[in-house]
């Protein structure tokens, strides 16, 4: 390892073994990155934030028609009960 006078470290000159690198301007215009459609700084896109939104939506739906399912089990019975025997009813008449 190379080191000077006052016992600093210099690095060995690889600029000949390295490719030269593309200047920044024409890197970002051969790999251009998409535009954010939002201006929030959560990283996530629109379309992540309507996906989210669906996901909770169904969630909440679904657990709203397992509390409905719930509180209201027994006013289900009686109205399949109810339907039975009209139905029953139907058949035998």
């Amino acid at each position: 390892m190379p080191f000077n006078e006052k016992g600093e470290f210099i690095r060995a000159d690889t600029s000949a073994t390295r490719p030269a690198q593309q200047p920044t301007q024409a890197k970002s215009q051969a790999n251009p990155q998409p535009l954010r459609t939002d201006n929030s700084d959560s990283g996530l896109s629109r379309e992540d934030w309507i996906q989210i939104g669906q996901g909770l939506g169904a969630l909440l739906l679904l657990a709203g028609m397992i509390w409905f399912v719930v509180v209201f089990r027994e006013w289900i019975l009686i109205g399949l009960g109810l339907w039975l025997i009209s139905s029953l009813r139907g058949i035998f008449n």
